[in-house]
């Protein structure tokens, strides 16, 4: 499941890509490394440019082959918001080798979808259910590490990626069909999903990193929306196989 938390939330947040105004004063160290982070800026807000908000997916289909979790989950009419306040409060790259590190913030992000899950606990206890899902997670704090790029145009390379939340609330409905139950687990979601992700950051860490540096590139190629899109669900997939694949 936490895997399953990390590749939906990560696949919407890079896919929504990055915001980078109200960015902090550059120190004054080295004109050449001014520029190379000049043209980080710019990429980032050119991309900000090809954003909607919110970003609208009208289905996806999550199959789950582990032992902990075995099923099917259809998400449809997903609505991502606030993607399009991000903010990248620093930047800085090395200009002797041109190892970059980033800040950003978010303050606020809201999904809202319909689900329909069918799957099997731990092989034995089946889990169904059919309704909506909305979550806000508050002020999402995302540090980037990587090695820039920018003999062809701008990519990275050995990239690290994590993020921290304030504050996590849910609200579920239709779980096994029952009001008390959908009341008992968002409870239980809005008590532990923000401890939980701040707990693991690194473990999070280190199961998005590699798959995060590909979307991250996809996006700074200039590819279309919907080829960045098909582009995102092949690196998840690849990424998580044989545990998860989504289309």
């Amino acid at each position: 499941m936490a895997r399953l938390f990390s590749a939906l939330l990560i696949s919407c947040f890079l896919f929504g890509s990055i915001f980078t105004r109200n960015i902090e004063q550059y120190e004054d160290s080295d004109r050449l490394g001014g520029v190379i982070e000049a043209l980080i800026n710019a990429t980032l807000n050119t991309i900000l440019g090809r954003v909607s908000d919110p970003i609208y997916i009208e289905s996806l289909n999550v199959n789950l082959s582990a032992d902990a979790l075995n099923g099917n989950i259809s998400i449809s009419k997903l609505n991502l918001y606030g993607i399009k306040d991000l903010v990248a409060t620093y930047i800085k790259s090395d200009i002797f080798n041109l190892q970059t590190s980033m800040t950003l913030i978010n303050p606020e992000i809201t999904l809202e979808a319909e689900y329909d899950i069918n799957v099997l606990l731990a092989s034995l206890v089946p889990f169904y259910g059919a309704g909506k899902i909305s979550t806000t997670i508050a002020n999402t704090n995302v540090s980037f590490a990587g090695k820039a790029n920018i003999s062809n145009g701008l990519s990275f390379s050995n990239v690290t990626i994590g993020f921290t939340v304030d504050d996590a609330k849910f609200s579920v409905t239709g779980v096994l069909n029952n009001d008390e139950l959908s009341a008992l687990i968002t409870e239980a979601l809005n008590d532990n999903v923000a401890s939980f992700i701040n707990t693991y950051e690194d473990v999070i860490s280190s199961l998005i990193s590699s798959a995060a540096e590909e979307i991250i590139n996809n996006i700074i190629n200039g590819n279309s929306t919907e080829e960045i899109y098909s582009d995102t669900l092949s690196i998840i997939n690849d990424a998580f196989y044989p545990v998860l694949s989504i289309n």
